[in-house]
């Protein structure tokens, strides 16, 4: 039986783990040709390191900033200050359709207040642990956030200024595009006399407590995680750590696919509120659609195929997330190598692509032996919130 001091002392060590790493999501581990080096790009320590396949990190250098997990399109870094699910599943329980405007305030790590252990201020290392996810939630829920830093220029992460404020206007497109009531307040404070946070008084909020207690109460994930740690430290034996190809094989010759929790959470927030739009009769958003409907984003793409197609189907075999799948017939023999693959290549749309499931990796664009495929940001709100997936028709076929 678990303890309620061992589950305090699990959720103290799961709360300062800032950043989790889940290598076999990774595009550069999934395949060795993957170009993406967004995490590498981004870590102001060079903590992180990719190479033949390996994702590698190196602890003493991080400085929890959260940036890498802010730029991951695949999750394969992700953040624990704030996990998404806990604190989605708080907002959830916490707030109704009868609750009055709320406040929800969230601070870094380097803010004056932020050692004061406030009620209802929640502390984060960093503010790019939050992303888009983070900012619709709290729209969706009616909540006005405050997020308190100082000057971002003083700071270690030289990377994180640039960061939060591409989140930012991510969400805030992102809003506008769904006419979703975005309200975020971004306020920089260098002392605790023009702080905005109501010392003096309460407005309602979240304390770092009650989210991480929430998590417990709420997430069946962390019960099982509690539960073989008390196992661990009572019988204590190594554990037979899984191969590459294992960890990322869900049978022969089939990879495993997932979709990343920040994608799931925000099309639930999409389709909610389209179907609450169309059931209340309401034109302002079609119209809205209408009006802008080609929007630029980093978390979603649109794939197209040109001529040079030899239909190999690797572009499926290794997309992370199954957005893009082959239907076409076995790829002929040789036709990888083939000086005139247009010979051995079946004719006609072979290939399907769900724009939902895309998280543009560009690991399929990376891969292509012909680089005939190409991922664009640019994408419809129709094609985003269409659950069905869409014929890709080689050019060559059009």
């Amino acid at each position: 039986m678990v303890t309620l001091n061992e589950a305090e002392q699990l959720l103290d060590r799961l709360s300062n783990k800032s950043v989790a790493i889940q290598p076999a999501h990774c595009v550069c581990v999934r395949n060795r040709h993957a170009t993406c080096t967004a995490c590498m790009d981004v870590c102001p320590t060079h903590a992180l390191h990719i190479e033949k396949n390996q994702l590698n990190y190196n602890p003493d250098s991080c400085i929890d900033c959260g940036s890498c997990a802010n730029v991951c399109p695949t999750q394969a870094l992700h953040t624990t200050a704030l996990p998404l699910m806990p604190y989605a599943q708080m907002l959830h329980e916490h707030i109704t359709e009868q609750d009055e405007h709320r406040d929800m305030w969230v601070c870094c790590q380097k803010h004056p207040l932020a050692n004061d252990n406030l009620e209802h201020l929640i502390v984060v290392p960093c503010l790019t642990h939050l992303d888009e996810a983070h900012y619709l939630l709290a729209a969706y829920y009616r909540i006005d956030l405050h997020v308190l830093h100082p000057d971002c220029t003083n700071c270690q992460n030289s990377t994180a200024g640039v960061v939060f404020e591409n989140t930012y206007n991510s969400a805030l497109k992102l809003a506008n595009q769904n006419n979703l009531n975005f309200s975020c307040q971004n306020h920089c404070e260098n002392t605790r006399s023009d702080t905005q946070y109501p010392l003096n008084h309460d407005r309602g909020g979240y304390s770092r407590r009650g989210f991480f207690s929430n998590m417990g109460n709420s997430l069946k994930h962390l019960g099982f995680t509690v539960a073989d740690t008390a196992l661990e430290s009572n019988f204590s034996r190594p554990q037979k750590q899984p191969t590459l190809a294992e960890a990322l094989t869900v049978a022969p010759g089939v990879l495993e696919t997932f979709i990343p929790k920040r994608i799931t959470l925000l099309l639930n927030i999409l389709y909610d509120v389209q179907n609450r739009s169309i059931e209340n009769n309401n034109t302002d958003l079609q119209q809205n659609k209408d009006a802008t409907d080609i929007f630029s984003t980093r978390l979603w793409g649109k794939v197209s195929i040109d001529e040079t197609c030899r239909a190999c189907g690797m572009c499926a075999r290794f997309c992370p997330t199954g957005a893009l799948s082959y239907k076409g017939e076995e790829p002929k023999p040789g036709i990888l190598f083939s000086a005139d693959s247009s010979k051995l290549a079946p004719k006609g749309p072979d290939h399907e692509f769900r724009c939902s499931d895309c998280i543009q990796c560009r690991l399929c664009e990376d891969i292509c032996p012909a680089k005939a495929l190409h991922v664009d940001s640019h994408i419809s709100t129709a094609d985003l919130l269409n659950l069905e997936p869409t014929i890709i028709k080689r050019h060559d076929t059009v």
